[in-house]
């Protein structure tokens, strides 16, 4: 199972790292683009990144069960510059909180089923967002959305997460 996640952070951040550009998008008003890699300080990053080059498929050994990887799983540290950015980031949402037919607190997480299907990312890797005009109940749940807005790190716990990052979002608009 453990195998199956890193498989799917690692296709999600090949993926999303390849559709992002490093840029200040000037028509969003400042907001940076980032990949969710940029918000796992570096040495986590590396040890997520060559996880598949050194897994022993064999079944004889499971280098996640060694300690360094299991920090990485479950690390709560974070990039301190991205305090206070405003950000532009794509992931899928995980609703928390509801008003009027509308979901006003989500988990922001990169990848589809994250929390709910499957044990959650690192926490380095779950955004706790907040958006008071709130993201239709009805949308397609496995379908990616941009969000834009402040990020703040900030390590919070609820019943469903811990996350490291919480973002006030200014919108939230379809990926497509």
């Amino acid at each position: 199972m453990k195998i199956i996640i890193f498989c799917t952070l690692a296709f999600t951040f090949t993926y999303l790292g390849s559709v992002f550009a490093e840029e200040v998008d000037t028509k969003n008003n400042g907001y940076k683009t980032i990949e969710w890699f940029e918000l796992i300080p570096e040495a986590e990053a590396e040890i997520l990144s060559n996880i598949d080059l050194i897994i022993d498929h064999t079944g004889k050994t499971n280098p996640l069960d060694d300690g360094i990887y299991k920090q990485a799983l479950t690390s709560t540290n974070v990039i301190p510059e991205m305090d206070g950015r405003l950000v532009r980031i794509a992931g899928f949402v995980v609703p928390l909180e509801f008003t009027d037919k509308t979901i006003t607190q989500f988990l922001l997480v990169p990848f589809f089923g994250a929390c709910i299907h499957v044990p959650p990312p690192p926490p380095n890797q779950i955004i706790l967002v907040d958006y008071p005009k709130g993201v239709k109940e009805g949308r397609n749940m496995d379908s990616p959305v941009w969000i834009t807005g402040k990020i703040e790190t900030s390590l919070l716990e609820n019943n469903m997460a811990t996350t490291a990052y919480y973002l006030q979002a200014d919108a939230v608009k379809e990926y497509f």
